[in-house]
């Protein structure tokens, strides 16, 4: 089942991927924003659903007991390591933006974009960090296992 899940929002997340890029220029602002917004959900729920079935493999928790399907979704380290991920998805995205941000001209717009993208790249630090302090320690239900 959550293959089958993430397989959904993999495509919606591919296909407004392909219609962000083939319409660049094409429609209007309010529609290529909308479209990026689609392909952002989409994106980020693929993560959360991959998040579940890699987590499962490492820690499967109450799974081995119930066998239900969200009891080894949910596992014990589920939480931790979709903040994680979370975290090192901000970084990347505030990467992204210096990469693009360093082939524009040494502008006051330019400046204002770097620090604005520092944020997102602080952030992201920030919130890696509390996911993989939390990944470290150990709960109640994993030492029990």
């Amino acid at each position: 089942m959550g293959w089958a899940i993430e397989w959904v929002f993999f495509i919606v997340e591919m296909a407004a991927a392909l219609l962000y890029v083939g319409t660049w220029d094409r429609v209007s602002r309010k529609t290529h924003l909308a479209i990026g917004w689609i392909y952002f959900v989409a994106a980020y729920l693929s993560l959360v659903v991959i998040n579940g079935i890699v987590t499962f493999m490492l820690t499967p928790g109450r799974w081995l007991e119930t066998r239900a399907f969200w009891d080894g979704f949910f596992n014990p380290t589920y939480w931790p390591s979709l903040v994680l991920r979370t975290g090192i998805a901000l970084m990347l995205a505030g990467a992204y933006g210096w990469l693009v941000a360093a082939r524009m001209p040494g502008n006051g717009e330019r400046v204002a974009l770097v620090r604005y993208l520092a944020v997102w790249g602080i952030a992201g630090v920030a919130v890696a960090g509390a996911g993989v302090a939390w990944w470290g320690r150990p709960s109640r239900r994993m030492r029990a296992h």
